[in-house]
């Protein structure tokens, strides 16, 4: 085998000091990684300055790949392999592997020549996560040490990450608490505020920041009472996000604990019984449900003669629509609808019982190597594109074309490349969504699988997993389910058949 190495000085993933002979350690592992392997190190590719963007001698290897120059690169880690793995991880997705060039990673004592695509797949999206896992935490940390919020009530130390009480804010919080725990809700609250003359929270924080005031009159708003009568950091507990971790932190107490908790006892949420003199049942398929030839909606209505509740379009209705029935009870649209979800749900049972088979196995592949098969003489135009680049810059060297002319036609070459390379990109997505398809990630199988079909359907359960239902002519019922195009993207034969209640797919 072919083999090279790439090292680099500086990692994606440690901050601080770089030693001297960093280099040095990983081509010491490197060696002692390919002799245990029985391979011969052909050239090295090295990033040797301590700049977090330098990529010459990676993007030359990335070039000498393309052009299958090697068979294999050897790193001794993915945090050293360009800018960052994110970046490195999707060059070995999109180019490496469809183009069967290997990488070793001599930490992980990792080798895609031993492992399966999709375990390679694994690996990388692995490596690029914990990447982007740490970018994230570090950017939300860098953020969240510095960024200075208004707060209501207090001010921060100049120059410092501290809180103080701000004595005209704070007497005005403690106004807000009186007045809550006197027994008025939020909204008589924000009315009495305003009545009294007192600036609202909002326009009294902007002043502060210097920030612009569209109305200098606006009256106090119920939200913003209810955000200082729930907000914890008026009784000492100041919530900061720190290495992605919401952390407390002490700040004076402007409200004492016992008055806090007295506040929120005072604004509990009545609780109505469900058995309220007059209360019509709710209807579970509202907006949901559709009469099929013509489109629109059917609404629930009481019939006064059968006592009972139906479904019918709302009068003057179509004069083009006459049906033998006039209406379809709710009871019976109920019925049907949860007998149509018990179906789904024993369907995408069955479809969980067939991963893993021959048969499911095997559609797989075939449309995996289909797709394959596209990509490949994709990679092999993109080849074609790059060996005209080397020629072309002869031929400039040598005085047989001009410099525009050079530029030109380069620019063509790139324009060819990254058509194919988007091309290739696309095949590669399509790889991704049939592997998704095939197992247990399909939404449909995820959504119908694992849900637990309830005695009684709510309008939570319908809007969970029903996209819409039609009613033909008042006599039969319809459901469209939510995740269709995952289902239909499986073989329709798989669902032919019959369920234990009769029906067929």
């Amino acid at each position: 085998m072919r083999c090279v190495s790439y090292t680099r000085t500086v990692s994606c993933m440690e901050n601080g000091e770089i030693s001297k002979d960093i280099i040095g350690q990983q081509n010491q592992r490197i060696q002692d990684y390919i002799k245990k392997r029985g391979w011969t190190l052909g050239k090295k590719y090295s990033d040797r300055k301590k700049d977090v963007y330098e990529e010459t001698a990676y993007l030359q290897m990335k070039m000498d790949a393309i052009a299958r120059e090697f068979d294999c690169v050897v790193l001794d880690s993915m945090f050293r392999c360009g800018r960052n793995s994110n970046v490195a991880a999707e060059m070995f997705r999109s180019m490496f592997v469809p183009a069967s060039v290997y990488f070793a990673v001599v930490e992980d004592d990792f080798c895609s020549c031993d492992v399966s695509e999709e375990e390679t797949y694994k690996y990388l999206d692995e490596k690029a996560a914990a990447y982007r896992n740490k970018f994230t935490t570090d950017q939300v940390r860098k953020y969240n040490e510095s960024k200075i919020y208004p707060k209501y009530g207090f001010k921060y130390k100049e120059g410092k990450m501290e809180l103080e009480i701000d004595p005209e804010a704070a007497k005005h919080v403690r106004r807000i608490f009186e007045l809550i725990c006197e027994g008025h809700s939020c909204n008589e609250t924000a009315k009495i505020m305003t009545a009294d003359g007192i600036e609202c929270s909002g326009n009294y924080v902007n002043k502060l920041w210097g920030r612009p005031i569209k109305d200098e009159n606006a009256p106090w708003k119920m939200a913003q009472v209810k955000r200082i009568i729930y907000n914890r950091q008026y009784i000492g507990e100041w919530e900061r996000t720190i290495d992605g971790k919401k952390k407390m932190f002490s700040c004076p107490v402007l409200i004492d604990k016992e008055t806090f908790e007295k506040a929120h006892s005072k604004l509990s949420v009545r609780k109505y019984s469900d058995h309220v003199r007059g209360k019509t049942p709710l209807n579970p398929f509202s907006n949901r449900i559709f009469d099929k030839d013509s489109g629109i909606a059917l609404k629930l209505y009481p019939h006064q003669r059968l006592k009972i509740r139906i479904f019918r379009l709302s009068y003057p209705k179509p004069k083009e629509i006459v049906y033998e029935r006039g209406h379809i009870p709710f009871d019976e649209v109920y019925e049907k609808v949860h007998k149509i979800i018990e179906n789904e749900k024993r369907q995408a049972e069955r479809i969980v019982g067939m991963i893993g088979s021959f048969d499911w196995e095997y559609e797989k592949e075939i449309r995996i190597l289909k797709i394959k098969a596209e990509a490949k003489l994709i990679f092999q135009k993109m080849l074609l594109i790059e060996s005209r680049n080397l020629p072309l810059y002869n031929s400039m060297i040598a005085g047989k074309i001009s410099e525009d002319e050079y530029a030109m036609q380069r620019e063509v070459n790139i324009e060819e490349f990254e058509e194919c390379d988007e091309k290739l990109q696309d095949y590669l997505e399509q790889i991704k969504e049939i592997e998704k398809c095939f197992s247990k990630d399909n939404l449909w199988i995820k959504t119908f699988s694992e849900m637990i079909v309830p005695e009684e359907i709510t309008r939570k359960h319908v809007k969970a997993w029903i996209e819409r239902i039609e009613c033909v002519r008042y006599e039969e019922v319809e459901v469209q389910f939510k995740y269709q195009d995952w289902k239909e993207r499986l073989p329709q034969k798989w669902f032919e058949g019959d369920f234990e209640d009769g029906t067929k797919e």
